[in-house]
């Protein structure tokens, strides 16, 4: 466990290093993806509006020179269930701190601080709908959504493993 840092604060007096780690450092991530995620999405939905507008005010071409409908990739497929599943981890986080004593699960002891964790089901929510909509939109996943995104929350995840088992071995006494 982290060391207590006395802070004065108006809704708690100690504030503890390793709650603010486990709900702000960890997912950092997560509460930059959903503005930079929900900006993505709002412009790809208006792209698809705008196209639609243009598409109405052209003459129709012949129906059998459109190109079939493609079927998404498998690596679209696994990483859109991801999402999905990431998200119903967060949710069940949550769950879990109400319903198991704090013996079986440490964020019992924190309840109302576990609502943090909706920041990082929703993100990663929006993620698999911009997956989805970046696919039926035929575009490219952007470098300022997805592919940092992804990345930032394997490295934030990871640094927080090792300092929690650095902490644990007494490295950082």
């Amino acid at each position: 466990m982290l060391p207590r840092l006395l802070i004065s604060s108006p809704f708690n007096d100690a504030l503890d290093i390793s709650l603010s780690i486990e709900y702000f450092f960890n997912l950092f991530p997560c509460y930059l993806f959903i503005i930079i995620g929900i900006c993505r999405y709002f412009s790809l939905y208006r792209a698809q509006n705008l196209s639609e507008q243009d598409n109405n005010t052209q003459p129709e071409d012949d129906e059998s020179d459109s190109l079939p409908s493609t079927e998404p990739t498998p690596a679209l497929t696994i990483k859109q269930k991801l999402s999905y599943f990431m998200a119903f981890l967060y949710f069940l986080s949550i769950a879990l701190a109400f319903l198991l004593p704090e013996s079986l699960f440490w964020a019992a002891g924190y309840e109302t601080q576990s609502f943090w964790y909706i920041t990082g089901g929703a993100a990663w929510i929006l993620s698999g709908k911009l997956i989805e909509l970046e696919f039926e939109k035929e575009y490219s996943q952007e470098l300022y959504t997805h592919q940092l995104f992804c990345p930032l929350t394997m490295v934030i995840s990871l640094l927080n493993l090792l300092l929690k088992e650095n902490v644990k071995f007494g490295f950082f006494e």
